[in-house]
């Protein structure tokens, strides 16, 4: 009989440890593993006085995530209040008196030859639509020229919109340094392109040093139809002791520096 009543204690103990557990209510919510059920009482969570932010021996056996806790001693870094422990830190549960609200207004300043607007977006009461007039800036309805320079960079597909008439003009022979020379010259690093006409006479091409100035490239061609003639490149030309010449008409070389000579890199 007594082995019959030990194993129904078993039993029994083992029930109640697996079960839910509910405090004032007989029937605790199945989603929870505890319950407290009160109208007149609340849960008194421990109060702690914690030393730091990351203190770690105040919690005798260990502080681990989640552990929550009411600090009574303020410091430097702690208020007094309720705080959990996460990340080897004590995170405070701020309340509406911990928050420093800064309200700031947005004035709108006209700047010279601009103005500034605002207004509501009629799509959305939340939103302000910004737009800036520049249409009393100098150039944009008249005849001043403006020293307003307009610069836009994008990864893709940049685009740059003015809504003026007029007309633009873009000079590719100062862009690209290009120049036709019909007498001897002495080649300038700012060069890109020499077309040489020896239509008239022989004329000679003169490289600058190619000594630090890795990576140059010149485009040099004789622009003349005249075989009698020569285009002659002098200058410090890999494997070329006398000079490069040509009196073949439209016919040159593409020469690149590499800090030390000046090579071929294209006969044509």
């Amino acid at each position: 009989m007594k082995k019959i009543v030990l194993l129904l204690g078993g039993i029994l103990c083992s029930t109640v440890i697996n079960a839910q557990v509910g405090i004032g209510t007989l029937s605790p919510n199945k989603s929870a593993q505890l319950e407290i059920a009160a109208k007149d009482r609340g849960i008194l969570i421990p109060r702690v006085p914690l030393k730091s932010i990351t203190d770690a021996v105040t919690i005798s056996n260990g502080n681990v995530e989640s552990l929550l806790v009411f600090n009574t001693n303020p410091s430097n870094s702690l208020s007094r209040g309720y705080y959990y422990w996460l990340d080897n830190r004590w995170n405070r549960i701020i309340n509406e008196t911990d928050l420093s609200i800064v309200l700031k207004t947005v004035g709108l300043v006209d700047g010279t030859n601009t103005t500034v607007e605002s207004s509501i977006d009629p799509t959305d009461p939340n939103k302000t639509n910004w737009k800036v007039n520049v249409a009393t800036a100098k150039g944009a309805n008249g005849t001043t020229p403006s020293n307003l320079g307009v610069v836009k960079e994008a990864a893709e597909n940049p685009s740059v919109v003015i809504s003026q008439d007029g007309e633009l003009s873009v000079s590719f022979e100062t862009m690209h340094a290009i120049k036709q020379v019909n007498q001897d010259y002495n080649a300038k690093l700012a060069d890109v392109v020499l077309f040489g006409d020896a239509s008239v006479s022989s004329i000679t091409i003169a490289l600058p040093n190619p000594v630090n100035n890795k990576g140059k490239k010149f485009t040099i061609k004789k622009y003349d139809d005249n075989e009698s003639n020569f285009v002659n490149v002098t200058g410090q030309i890999e494997g070329v002791s006398g000079g490069l010449y040509t009196a073949l008409p439209y016919s040159g070389w593409n020469l690149v520096s590499d800090g030390t000579v000046w090579k071929i890199i294209e006969k044509f």
